[in-house]
């Protein structure tokens, strides 16, 4: 075959822009810290960053979410808690007006901080959190949970909401509820066993001075109810804690393994640089001889 002075040229073109072509490269991967830039470098290796960088967003959505039920749980630990209180004086008033000694004028002013009570525990079941959704009305959170007023009679409070709760994805295959409705927290109001029912009745009996031991009875009923659901956010609480952890575990093993798979080996590429560098000076130096040889130099 006969080198021609043309074939030559081109050649000497096609070795230098092939090696500018593999410098840039280098240069791009040192400049983004990834050793993959396209996935025609490497199609297997792509694949699973791929993978890899998808289950890490899930993963970092499954935080965000337990963060969310972490917020709502803990203001509606709160609010029962509050709620709890409310009953427990309420108690300690049922327990004062059974006492035979009390006349009419001592049982009105139990009536009246009974009401009261009343009017704080209808505005916890309706407690809404930052965003304006109310805790206890399923999933009704734009509605608001309980109408009623102090001095409703037994029976005549209304719940507004419905008896689902919101579960959020907290794990790659689990769920847990963000709140609880308010049919399980302060009972039905449509069968007369309310919280709220309990306390207007207790208020009733105060106000027409006719004490009614079964009030404590009642409002013991009532406290159970509330305590009951306060022992299963608790244990949603601890829930989420132990699936935090693992979430965070998971999410270290991802990076960890994205590290290993698209990081770039500074050194290694920093030496292969240099070593890039120097062919293609070579191989323009080269390409300028050559363009400098021609037959009517030997003539």
């Amino acid at each position: 075959m006969r080198i021609t002075t043309s074939l030559s040229q081109q050649l000497g073109v096609k070795a230098i822009t092939d090696q500018q072509a593999r410098l840039g490269k280098t240069q791009l991967q040192l400049a983004t810290g990834l050793k993959i830039l396209t996935p025609s470098d490497n199609p297997v290796d792509s694949a699973r960053i791929l993978d890899l960088n998808q289950s890490l967003a899930s993963t970092e959505q499954y935080t965000s979410n337990i963060l969310v039920a972490q917020t709502r749980l803990s203001l509606e630990e709160i609010t029962l808690d509050s709620a709890t209180n409310g009953l427990q004086r309420l108690r300690q008033l049922a327990v004062q007006g059974a006492n035979a000694t009390l006349n009419a004028s001592d049982r009105a002013s139990i009536e009246s901080e009974a009401r009261q009570i009343l009017d704080e525990l209808l505005a916890l079941s309706n407690t809404q959190n930052a965003n304006g959704e109310y805790l206890f009305s399923g999933f009704h959170t734009n509605t608001q949970s309980f109408t009623g007023t102090p001095t409703t009679p037994p029976g005549g409070f209304v719940y507004n909401g419905d008896g689902n709760q919101r579960l959020l994805q907290v794990g790659s295959t689990r769920f847990i509820a963000d709140g609880d409705d308010g049919l399980s927290a302060f009972g039905d109001p449509s069968a007369g066993t309310s919280a709220f029912d309990v306390v207007a009745q207790f208020a009733d009996n105060m106000g027409a001075n006719t004490p009614d031991t079964n009030d404590i009875v009642a409002i013991d009923v009532a406290m159970e109810r509330i305590d009951a659901v306060r022992s299963t956010i608790g244990a949603r609480m601890n829930s989420l804690d132990q699936q935090r952890e693992l979430n965070d575990g998971i999410v270290l093993d991802i990076r960890e393994t994205l590290s290993e798979v698209q990081d770039l080996d500074y050194a290694e590429a920093i030496s292969r640089l240099n070593l890039q560098s120097t062919v293609l000076q070579a191989a323009q130096q080269a390409y300028v001889q050559v363009q400098g040889l021609s037959l009517f130099n030997y003539l």
